[in-house]
């Protein structure tokens, strides 16, 4: 497992600040507990950006930004261990506003 995120701060001015980021996430293939099934390794893009304007904040965070299609887990369940693979997250996307009070 290894990730690694970047982010840019921009002040536009003394009210206004912007902030962008980007990051990578891997993960390396993976064996189910009786070391039977194997899990295919797979690399995510994640993204964010965030605005603050005064008390206010605008943020906006996507996981899996190329909606790669991948499993998760796969496991081996029984004789004759036919695995079953569990999907992976797709893309999702998180806005938030906030106030400061």
């Amino acid at each position: 497992l290894a990730s690694l995120w970047l982010s840019q701060m921009l002040y536009v001015n003394n009210d206004l600040a912007m902030r962008f980021g980007a990051g990578v996430r891997r993960v390396g293939d993976k064996l189910d507990y009786y070391q039977i099934q194997k899990t295919p390794a797979v690399t995510l893009v994640d993204a964010s950006a965030e605005a603050t304007y005064k008390d206010w904040s605008l943020s906006l965070n996507v996981n899996n930004l190329a909606d790669k299609e991948y499993y998760a887990t796969c496991a081996a369940w029984a004789v004759p261990f036919d695995g079953m693979c569990t999907p992976g997250q797709t893309r999702s996307i998180l806005g938030t506003v906030s106030k400061k009070l």
